[in-house]
Order: structure tokens, then sequence, then C-alpha cells
């Protein structure tokens, strides 16, 4: 990655952290995740982390029929109000949250340009890091 003009003293041991995006000029109610990608590496900036961002297939309603809903995470929006980031339900989001996989009051939060939205995605950047600086893993926040 140094080749990438990023200086040698970031390759400290610092937390690598790598971000999934499903960012897609077909998948509408995506559009809006490259901002977000970037409020999250801040996050991890702040906190001391390396990022890595990473491609990650995008499936879309206007190209998968009967329906992507199977294949894709569903984003949070409102009720008849199209932005990106707006889908029909708050399902991958709920499920996230509940559990404690995801920042609590994330799920509310509308998609698209709402800042609250690109507030999370900087905390969420934060918390990632501090998570692996103190070695908590998913099987120590989900059981059976």
């Amino acid at each position: 990655m140094k080749n990438q003009g990023d200086p040698h003293d970031l390759f400290d041991g610092r937390p690598l952290i790598g971000i999934m995006n499903t960012w897609s000029d077909l998948t509408r109610c995506n559009g809006h995740l490259c901002e977000l990608a970037e409020k999250v590496k801040a996050g991890i900036w702040e906190a001391s982390g390396f990022r890595v961002e990473v491609p990650v297939f995008s499936a879309s309603e206007n190209t998968f029929r009967p329906t992507a809903m199977m294949y894709r995470n569903i984003a949070v929006g409102r009720w008849r109000s199209r932005s990106p980031g707006t889908c029909n339900t708050m399902g991958t989001t709920s499920m996230a949250e509940a559990p404690g996989m995801a920042l609590s009051g994330n799920t509310a939060i509308p998609g698209g340009g709402h800042s609250p939205r690109r507030v999370m995605a900087q905390l969420s950047g934060r918390r990632i890091v501090q998570m692996v600086k103190d070695d908590l893993k998913p099987l120590d926040i989900l059981t059976r």
C-alpha cells in the first residue's frame, strides 16, 4: 500500500480496518455510500487506525428480477421520501443494531444526505478502531 502514497510511518502496527462499500451507479439507493465511506475513513483516521476501502457486489432492483432484496443490505429511509439510501424497510440495519453489532440509534436515521447519517458513519469509524484495540470481536457480543 505504500506505493499508493501512504507514508511508511502509517505502518506502525495501528489497526487495519476494511471498509466494504457497495456503492454503484446501478444501485441508486446506494448512491450515497461513497460519501459515507469517506466519513467512516475520517473516523478511523481520528482514532489512529489505517483504512482500506474494498468494493463489494451491489445488487440493484433495476437489474435483478423478481427482486434484489435477497441479495443486498437494506438502507434506512422515510416512508414516501425518496433519496439515496431510502428503501422500503429497515431490515438489515435493525438486525445489526438490535444485538449490538451497530451503534445505538443507527436504524432510526434516514438514509441519503441527512447529516446525522454522516455523523453516525464517522462515529462508527472511530468505534471499530477502539474495538480492535480492545480485542472485541463479534463472538464477544453475539451469543447463541
